[in-house]
């Protein structure tokens, strides 16, 4: 690291893989799928069996979603969900707030580590979730319930999301019995 010769190159590669990664964590596609090296112009050789491996490997995992054992649909919610989170202002400016940090550590030349902040990480998967959640509902009317099976998360952590998009106005509560359930308001 720090051997690039555009200086923090490989820094920041380095910390937009650990966003993605996280990203994909949450969509809950095997992280192999994606991978970072480092191989200079006189590396042809290295080049060659790092492409040669990594295309090995997924090859081996199969088609995107297979060996996640993630059914074809709910693989494309996940993914729009994401895309979504990712297009709204939230994440990329902590993304962003958080990568000026540590150009400033290195700038000062303080130890820099790349891992991502859990705030930043709670951020990506509360935004992923809501995202998650607005479009089953664009789809069907859900109780809590079946969307934290959906999500495959808690209830409550549902409830306290569907709260969050009730009081934004954007879901609102078609019937309540013998549960709520809940739909996007028009």
């Amino acid at each position: 690291m720090g051997e690039c010769h555009y200086l923090e190159g490989n820094y920041e590669a380095q910390f937009v893989i650990s966003f993605a990664h996280e990203i994909m964590k949450e969509i809950g596609i095997n992280p192999k799928r994606l991978l970072l090296e480092w191989a200079s112009s006189a590396e042809a050789t290295r080049f060659v069996k790092l492409m040669t491996e990594f295309t090995d490997e997924i090859k081996g995992l199969g088609k995107l979603g297979e060996s996640e054992d993630i059914e074809e649909e709910t693989l494309r919610i996940r993914l729009e969900a994401a895309k979504e989170a990712l297009e709204k202002a939230k994440l990329r400016m902590a993304f962003s707030k958080q990568a000026v940090k540590l150009k400033q550590k290195r700038e000062k030349g303080e130890k820099i580590d790349l891992t991502l902040s859990e705030g930043l990480k709670k951020m990506i998967k509360d935004e992923f979730s809501l995202h998650q959640i607005i479009l089953y509902l664009q789809k069907s009317p859900y109780s809590s319930s079946n969307l934290a099976k959906k999500l495959n998360i808690a209830e409550a952590e549902v409830e306290k999301y569907i709260a969050s998009l009730e009081k934004k106005g954007r879901v609102t509560v078609k019937e309540s019995i013998p549960v709520p359930v809940y739909i996007i308001k028009n």
